[in-house]
């Protein structure tokens, strides 16, 4: 390969693994893709991903200066729309469909697209969801309403707030604020009305803090990781807690607020769902296919993802029936949702992160940590309360474990079965599940192999002693392989074989 070629190869590599953490891949789903270029156009590079910044390096040759390349994502976003059509170039581009020049361009289109949905729809969807899941929690009709209306307004205040570059966490402490504000009020107008109505505040805010703690990305934390990815993955754990530290914030302090000014709450005792298994199975799906809109998913990821949600609730009732713990539910439904995600991504070709992260959205515990806030602030102005809010804030804690682990080990239970069957994406993909070292340039599948002859040893004419003739070394120059593409090698470059990166220094930088 010409050197100016292979340095094509190198940013077509950089730029899409940067575009695939962007919009929502993990970092082992963004390594794979850019080895799987690499090994297309056989050059040798290592790929690594630490938090926000991702550096290429290709090794070129001993008389060659590697290249070296250092990109941070500024941002990230889940748009898994774009995230299937990158898939699908990188498809392309490893099968020699085409070329790097005109792959660039494809890419720069991608990004400059419109996005799938218009910003009306994803706000009406994500209110959609919100009333899904007031009426999962066994919300009346004017209940399911009210959560609708919140949930937009609180979907405008983030999305707002977003493109004028605030910090995620007053981000998340405002979208924190609204649906509470909103119960505060309707406390206060059933109290100051007489009104007997058939409302309950709380589910508001539960469904309010669900459609926040939806986009934290705690599932994309855990999958990095098993993966190996330990500073990417403490890197997403700390801002999955600061944002939501951000919601516990806002919450706590319009309740604060609130119950200072004398506003009569409520709170049951216990959590109790709609009485119907089928209804909250309707709209744990209804939940799973409006989040998925707001994430820019296409037509066919949306179906896929309701049924894998309607498939979790299903696992967390039978979770519920046979152990009677919230937790352990919860873990077998995510656990179910993520062995079957695993061969659905690979049957319909829809990204398999997408599915889950979608899919696990009604398992969230929303109300939950809601009851334990309200708990912990009505103890602390002794308002009479129905138990410790610290208990309950726990077993919060312990549910989303439970989720981030048990969808991120179906997944993992699940690989076996889901490799891909083509060559060359299964040894990408596969490297990339061993801390992202690269797949070496000269492999060759074991039985296709060729053993170099041993040169013989030759006798000199004019003395009895016999001397091996050594064949003289051959340097590569320009950085590349003049053979053709495809042809089998007969044996390994040392220097590729001593730039692997080991398992304890992935990422050590």
């Amino acid at each position: 390969m010409a050197a100016a070629q292979a340095r094509e190869v190198f940013d077509l590599i950089m730029r899409v693994t940067v575009v695939a953490v962007s919009v929502g891949a993990s970092s082992a789903e963004a390594i794979a893709m850019g080895l799987r270029i690499a090994d297309a156009y056989g050059i040798n590079v290592h790929i690594d991903i630490t938090n926000s910044s991702v550096i290429v390096t290709q090794h070129r040759s001993l008389d060659d200066d590697p290249i070296t390349a250092l990109r941070v994502v500024r941002t990230r976003t889940a748009d898994y729309q774009r995230l299937g059509r990158l898939e699908q170039l990188v498809a392309d581009v490893s099968a020699r469909r085409i070329e790097p020049a005109p792959a660039r361009e494809r890419l720069n289109d991608l990004m400059t697209a419109p996005r799938l949905y218009k910003k009306w729809f994803v706000t009406v969807n994500m209110g959609v969801m919100g009333a899904a899941m007031a009426a999962l929690y066994g919300a009346s009709v004017l209940d399911v309403v009210i959560a609708f209306a919140a949930i937009c307004l609180v979907d405008i205040a983030v999305q707002g707030l977003a493109r004028r570059r605030v910090a995620s966490f007053f981000v998340q402490a405002v979208g924190g604020a609204i649906p509470t504000a909103v119960a505060l009020v309707l406390m206060l107008l059933r109290t100051a009305t007489g009104m007997r109505l058939d409302l309950s505040p709380s589910l508001v805010v539960a469904a309010g803090m669900i459609s926040l703690l939806a986009g934290t990305g705690a599932v994309a934390a855990a999958q990095d990781a098993l993966d190996g990815y330990y500073v990417t993955s403490a890197g997403r754990f700390l801002e999955v807690l600061l944002q939501t530290g951000g919601i516990i914030f806002g919450v706590m302090t319009t309740l604060w607020i609130g119950l200072k000014l004398g506003v009569p709450g409520y709170i049951s005792p216990q959590l109790v769902w709609t009485s119907a298994p089928w209804v909250q199975i309707v709209a744990s799906v209804i939940a799973s296919i409006a989040f998925g809109a707001t994430a820019h998913s296409g037509p066919r990821t949306l179906g896929v993802c309701g049924i894998l949600g309607g498939l979790g609730w299903s696992g967390y009732l039978v979770g519920m029936w046979l152990t009677d713990s919230m937790v352990i539910a919860s873990g077998i439904g995510a656990v179910a949702i993520g062995l079957v995600s695993a061969a659905a991504a690979k049957r319909w070709r829809v990204p398999q992160v997408a599915l889950v992260t979608i899919s696990v959205v009604p398992l969230m515990p929303g109300m939950m940590l809601y009851r334990g806030l309200y708990m912990t602030m009505a103890g602390q102005l002794g308002i009479p309360a129905p138990g410790t809010g610290m208990t309950v804030l726990a077993q919060s804690l312990l549910i989303g474990v439970a989720l981030a682990a048990g969808s991120s080990l179906g997944a993992l239970a699940a690989r076996p079965f889901a490799i891909p069957s083509d060559h060359r994406t299964r040894r990408a993909v596969m490297a990339s599940w061993f801390r992202g070292s690269a797949v070496p340039r000269d492999w060759v599948p074991r039985r296709h192999r060729r053993r170099t002859p041993r040169p013989v040893p030759t006798a000199e004419p004019d003395g009895p002693e016999a001397t091996a003739s050594v064949p003289a070394p051959q340097h590569r120059t320009g950085g590349g392989d003049e053979r053709p593409h495809g042809e089998a090698r007969e044996g390994r470059d040392a220097q590729c074989q001593s730039d692997q990166v080991s398992p304890g220094d992935r990422e050590g930088h």
